[in-house]
């Protein structure tokens, strides 16, 4: 294989991550201007716009959703109904965080939650599973990969940051 096949093999890999860093570069967006005009932490609007974001996607198509999710999250493979509870928590736990309200409790949950998926990625990609990522709900297809744990545990560690604060 050609050095080209293989940089243009690598190109379509990372071009499937698109609406990921699109999300992101709003969140960063929102994020500015919410804390300019509201005032906060501008990581609490971060987290808050994200989780907003990332949930609103995921309320779609809730039951394929749900279904998916199963697959790899240690919680939700637990239960269902935490699985089809879950877009509906991003989108409330990301709303407590914009306006400020109960930013501890629900920052714990947020570790909680963001552990588990943690957690349930790692041990798929260590076995070598081949499934999709629900990260964006399931309107774009994504494979399960670094790129989850990455996304994952950024949130993991945004939230332990704020817990030290």
């Amino acid at each position: 294989m050609s050095i080209k096949n293989i940089i243009l093999r690598e190109e379509k890999k990372y071009l499937k991550y698109w609406p990921v860093v699109v999300i992101y570069a709003a969140v960063f967006i929102f994020s500015y201007f919410s804390v300019e005009y509201t005032g906060g932490h501008y990581m609490s609007h971060f987290m808050g716009w994200t989780l907003i974001f990332f949930g609103l996607l995921k309320l779609e198509d809730v039951d394929s959703f749900a279904q998916g999710f199963r697959k790899y999250d240690f919680l939700a493979s637990k239960s269902g109904a935490y699985a089809k509870a879950y877009p509906a928590l991003e989108v409330i736990l990301g709303t407590l965080y914009l306006i400020n309200i109960l930013v501890m409790p629900i920052t714990i949950l947020v570790v909680v939650i963001y552990l588990s998926t943690v957690i349930g990625i790692y041990s798929k990609l260590h076995k070598g599973e081949l499934i999709n990522c629900l990260c964006l709900g399931t309107r774009f297809t994504l494979p399960l990969s670094i790129v989850a744990v990455i996304e994952s545990g950024v949130m993991l560690t945004m939230a332990l940051w704020m817990l030290s604060m």
